[in-house]
């Protein structure tokens, strides 16, 4: 089991980094904007280089305590494929409703069911879910002047 959970962890990880690599690359054709100013290439590069950092830390992790693994440590499996399925159905939902209801109410309940999904407390998903639909929000319509 912990051989199983060693190999999962190194092959996710090999796989994030991958794709990190893949998608700097594809975004190196992106046109770039006088003057110094961040062009469309920005964002993904960013994502590249999260999803890269985040794939080596769990490359490293699962090396580094591959021998300090123990089965009580392996996390419940109960339900799993339940949660998988219902925010699968949760990130469907949101281009059918996005056109009817307002941007802020569908993406704080898509937060808030998620905080749920993933045994946080009813308030912090709360929270979580206002704090990060606002915020998204305001970035995007304030800061970048993209419509939502």
């Amino acid at each position: 089991m912990l051989k199983r959970l060693f190999i999962r962890d190194v092959l996710s990880g090999s796989l994030l980094i991958v794709l990190s690599l893949l998608l700097w690359v594809r975004t190196l054709s992106f046109p770039e904007l006088e003057n110094g100013y961040p062009g469309p290439a920005l964002f993904p590069q960013l994502i590249a280089f999260c999803l890269g950092i985040l794939g080596a830390y769990l490359v490293v992790r699962s090396v580094a305590s591959k021998n300090t693994l123990s089965p009580s440590s392996r996390p419940s499996s109960k339900g799993r494929v339940l949660r998988l399925f219902t925010g699968i159905i949760l990130v469907a939902t949101y281009p059918l409703f996005v056109h009817h209801i307002h941007f802020i109410p569908i993406m704080a309940g898509l937060i808030f069911f998620f905080g749920i999904i993933l045994n946080n407390k009813p308030w912090k998903a709360m929270l979580t879910a206002v704090l990060s639909a606002g915020l998204i929000y305001a970035l995007f319509t304030q800061l970048l002047g993209v419509p939502l």
